[in-house]
């Protein structure tokens, strides 16, 4: 039971990692139209976006910390 919170929890890491990515510019579309589309949603939405993701990768790291803790004790 305690691979399954920790493979979910590098999980949610990984997506709140690709969400700060994209707050800040570094995820490319090679689609010009899709491309506009994610730019107007990153000028809209970055600062909340940058900060949920940053606060979500961190509360995950706390996470992974302890329960490989707890795995391997």
């Amino acid at each position: 039971m305690s691979f399954l919170g920790l493979f979910f929890e590098i999980i949610f890491f990984v997506i709140a990692g690709y969400f700060y990515l994209l707050s800040i510019g570094k995820i490319v579309v090679k689609d010009a139209e899709k491309q506009a589309k994610l730019d107007s949603f990153r000028t809209d939405n970055a600062s909340w976006l940058k900060l949920l993701s940053l606060a979500v990768m961190a509360i995950m790291a706390v996470n992974i910390f302890i329960s490989l803790r707890t795995l391997f004790s």
